[in-house]
């Protein structure tokens, strides 16, 4: 009788898992319709400029006009969410070309949300495929699904982040073969992935592609903008150091500064919270499955840097999908 009832549950189960895939998988048609037909339309044409997309056009305008980039950084008062470029400088030439072939504000609008809607599939595809499963279409959109349900994903797609960008390029490359080298294009663009990037170097790990990549992305950029460009990207890294006191900055280390009622400039402490948590959590996770272990210094990059956004949200998928892999994988052994 045991027998039967184990024989008779591998089948329910299974009915089950595919049950879920197809309801996962209507969910995700629905998902890409509405996108495709009701929301990339509002959005290309949505007028609102207190985004995040307009200051990364605003900053392509100044790299195809030789002007400095970070001049409104100049201006942030302590504790305002910050209102000017606050990212590294391969971003903005990265995009330059847009404006140098014609591109206004409408077609740029027009252009970032299509490149924010392909960003979210890529990310959904990356997922599937980091958590060590075939990449299918039922899985992809069941993946798509689960991240429109995750908290912040519409929030972090209205404002015109790059970030979803981000965490595409990072998932890719965290399911490691020929998309590894794609980590040195995220911390190119945006800083926390670099801690990926150091602590692999640190762990004598080969990722030469990787840091090929990034230092290539760096060098051209200074072939731009000069280093005078990197030099003054500090006034934005000081603006991102203050830590916004906004309701929306759920930073750890901010939390506890909150939390003792210390009203005054602490970027010091901010700062150091994460030069110090993010390796420690590197090497408390150091016996884990790479995959995971990454992805988990991935997300306390962010979460103790003294600017987390609530609706980073989503990038929780990535250790989820990592966990998920390494239940198939061996630990590592280090000495």
């Amino acid at each position: 009788m045991s027998a039967d009832g184990e024989t008779g549950a591998a089948p329910a189960r299974l009915g089950r898992a595919r049950l879920v895939r197809l309801g996962g998988s209507l969910v995700g048609l629905v998902i890409l319709a509405t996108q495709v037909f009701v929301w990339l339309p509002l959005h290309a044409r949505r007028p609102e400029t207190n985004l995040d997309f307009p200051r990364y056009f605003e900053a392509a305008v100044h790299v195809a006009k030789g002007e400095p980039l970070y001049e409104e950084c100049a201006r942030y008062r302590v504790g305002e969410p910050p209102a000017c470029y606050v990212y590294p400088p391969p971003l903005a030439v990265a995009l330059s070309p847009l404006v140098g072939a014609g591109v206004d504000w409408p077609t740029f609008q027009i252009l970032w949300y299509a490149a924010i809607v392909v960003a979210f599939w890529v990310y959904a595809f990356a997922l599937v495929r980091l958590a060590g499963l075939p990449a299918t279409a039922s899985r992809v959109l069941t993946a798509a699904t689960l991240i429109q349900l995750v908290p912040g994903t519409t929030v972090t797609m209205s404002f015109g982040n790059v970030d979803f960008m981000i965490w595409a390029l990072c998932a890719l490359a965290l399911g490691g073969g020929r998309w590894r080298p794609l980590l040195g294009v995220a911390a190119a663009l945006k800083v926390y992935p670099g801690w990926i990037v150091l602590t692999s170097l640190a762990r004598r790990e080969r990722d030469i592609l990787a840091v090929a990549v990034a230092v290539a992305l760096v060098a051209a950029s200074v072939a731009v903008v000069g280093v005078a460009g990197f030099r003054e990207w500090s006034t934005a890294l000081s603006v991102l150091a203050s830590g916004p006191r906004w309701r929306s900055n759920v930073s750890i280390p901010l939390a506890l500064v909150r939390l003792v009622g210390y009203e005054g400039d602490a970027r010091g402490v901010l700062v150091a919270v994460q030069l110090v948590g993010v390796p420690t959590v590197a090497l408390a996770l150091r016996r884990k499955t790479r995959p995971l272990r990454e992805a988990a210094i991935l997300v306390a990059s962010i979460v103790l840097a003294p600017v987390c956004w609530w609706y980073y949200a989503p990038i929780l998928l990535i250790p989820a999908a990592a966990w998920w892999r390494g239940r198939n994988l061996p630990p590592v052994h280090d000495p």
